[in-house]
């Protein structure tokens, strides 16, 4: 939640998107099988890259896809908190 204030985003809207990613899986027979589908949505959730040598981006890369349609926008980190606005409008 910190990472999401730090960033202009709201708590709610955090816990609400996970919320509707946890109501798209299927609902497990067992115990052990919530177990294992709650660290697969965990490692599943947001996939990061890291750079190999360790440099910072100077940019913010975001990567929407719904369906088959996919949006690739890149975000100068100077203006994160315009990104933010741009991305509470866009998912809402």
């Amino acid at each position: 939640m910190a990472v999401a204030l730090a960033n202009g985003l709201n708590d709610n809207l955090l816990r609400r998107w996970i919320s509707e990613f946890q109501a798209r899986l299927p609902k497990p027979a067992t115990a052990k099988q919530t177990q294992a589908m709650a660290i697969a949505a965990e490692t599943q959730f947001i996939p990061l890259q890291i750079q190999a040598d360790g440099a910072a981006s100077s940019n913010i890369q975001i990567e929407l896809q719904r369906g088959a349609t996919l949006v690739r926008v890149q975000w100068p980190l100077t203006c994160a908190g315009e990104c933010a606005a741009w991305m509470r409008e866009v998912l809402k």
